[in-house]
């Protein structure tokens, strides 16, 4: 069985002028291995263009940043965009010993979601027991604040301030507005 020369379309062709000006290739015309080289080849200089505008993206939020501090605010007015700095914090990390105390001190309603035993699967993945949810151990330390569960469960979460970023969303327009 031979190798094909030419890729056979059954749709319509590519226009010669993508619009924005890129000129696209004649995939009709090339040899299997020239159309898989320019295949990777585009693939290529889509990861760089994508990495070039993250970059372009991330130095205007440094400013954006730089301006909202240098004015000692926390967000820039706008009628089309909401612009604002947020805190931004790494995940929990669990003391898993900290949150076993703590399940013996609740009710068993509430225990189960301050961690939860994983039954063992495999040999190479022994049973053990698993922090539960941020949210349901955060709604269970206010609940029980000043409590010494509560302080258990305070100590049983950490995690780390990372520092501030900018958040930008557009505002969505009403049809009528």
């Amino acid at each position: 069985m031979g190798t094909l020369t030419t890729l056979e379309h059954s749709s319509p062709p590519l226009p010669d002028v993508i619009p924005g000006g890129i000129v696209a290739p004649e995939f009709k015309t090339m040899v299997d291995e020239d159309l898989m080289l320019c295949i990777d080849s585009l693939a290529e200089q889509r990861r760089l263009v994508a990495d070039y505008f993250k970059a372009i993206e991330a130095e205007g939020k440094a400013e954006i940043q730089r301006r909202i501090e240098e004015r000692g605010a926390t967000a820039i007015p706008s009628k089309d965009f909401e612009c604002k700095l947020e805190d931004e914090w790494s995940a929990y990390a669990y003391d898993t010993s900290l949150l076993e105390k703590a399940r013996t001190m609740l009710p068993d309603d509430e225990a189960v979601k301050v961690c939860k035993f994983v039954p063992e699967r495999t040999e190479i993945i022994p049973a053990r027991t698993e922090p539960g949810n941020a949210r349901s151990i955060t709604a269970l330390r206010e609940k029980y604040a000043g409590s010494p569960v509560a302080e258990v469960l305070s100590q049983a979460m950490t995690r780390s301030h990372l520092g501030k970023k900018v958040v930008i969303k557009r505002i969505a327009k009403g049809v009528n507005a």
